[in-house]
């Protein structure tokens, strides 16, 4: 893509303090099937060596911006990489997730055939269990549904007519399901993608990851991703292998759970005692990621 040339996508990735997984997932963008793309990179606060790790790929395509503050929340610098973004369409990537070759063609045509949103299948590896859809659902969202956002496209003018990212301080629920509910508020769909786009490594049930900072998983998989021609089908026929035929799409115990909890974050702001009592789960997973507990708005990675 040459300087002046508005790209066909912005890969928005979010990061704070974990610069040994940024060299994985932001490769895995510029190994794209397509190279008409940029890529935002935007810390959450960041005070580690984050910046001077993107600096050194040395790829044009890729800008680096960093809060001033930790605002604790993925919400605020998937916002300010919204109103920066060139490309009228965005997607995302979470900074320890990688994309698959064809990730953003597949979901490009998807747009460009008229939808103004869509989500892709998202492999998540769950450690010593079977691998889980990173979404609730492969067909469509509805509300109360949970999604990855390293499955996610969607054109610019929508996200920004819809109101953008809100932190959930703002709004006392889940930041990304809380701006794809107002997707379907507007009267917007978001269009499935049938092909596996992105591999995603949860941090929620990965202790200790903010402190430790390993990059071994982003490393193996970056390795399959490149050697292994068929991998897509490997992860589909694994997902297959783990969700009946004739409901492929019904979500595992783990996911049920999650998307129960998730749930009761859509209908209402907490008040109360149930407020304190998921106030105390969010400080607990923060905890447990090795990220400072004494808030629960999130971070940066999720």
């Amino acid at each position: 893509m040459r300087g002046g040339d508005v790209p066909k996508v912005s890969v928005i990735i979010p990061t704070y303090n974990w610069s040994e997984v940024l060299p994985y997932s932001i490769g895995s963008v510029l190994r794209q099937t397509m190279d008409d793309l940029e890529v935002l990179v935007v810390g959450d606060g960041c005070t580690d060596d984050s910046e001077q790790v993107v600096e050194a790929i040395g790829d044009p395509r890729v800008r680096w911006h960093n809060a001033e503050q930790n605002h604790r929340d993925q919400a605020f610098v998937n916002q300010w990489a919204l109103e920066h973004a060139r490309s009228p369409v965005v997607s995302y990537l979470n900074h320890d997730d990688l994309y698959l070759p064809h990730a953003l063609e597949s979901m490009l045509a998807t747009i460009n055939a008229g939808a103004t949103c869509c989500h892709g299948i998202v492999y998540m590896v769950v450690l010593d269990s079977r691998p889980l859809l990173g979404s609730t659902t492969a067909d469509g969202f509805d509300p109360g549904h949970w999604m990855s956002p390293s499955g996610v496209m969607h054109t610019l003018d929508a996200g920004l007519q819809v109101g953008g990212w809100k932190r959930r301080i703002e709004t006392g629920r889940v930041p990304q399901e809380e701006f794809w509910n107002r997707f379907l508020q507007a009267g917007y769909r978001f269009v499935p993608v049938p092909r596996v786009v992105s591999v995603k490594f949860p941090a929620a049930w990965r202790p200790n990851l903010y402190a430790d900072r390993p990059s071994h998983e982003q490393e193996a998989w970056s390795a399959r991703i490149r050697s292994e021609p068929d991998l897509e089908r490997t992860l589909m026929a694994d997902l297959l292998r783990h969700y009946s035929r004739d409901a492929v799409i019904t979500p595992a115990r783990a996911i049920q759970a999650l998307k129960s909890r998730v749930r009761a974050f859509l209908t209402s702001p907490l008040k109360g005692r149930k407020r304190r009592k998921e106030i105390e789960h969010w400080k607990r997973v923060q905890a447990y990621k090795g990220l400072d507990p004494r808030t629960p708005d999130g971070d940066a990675a999720s």
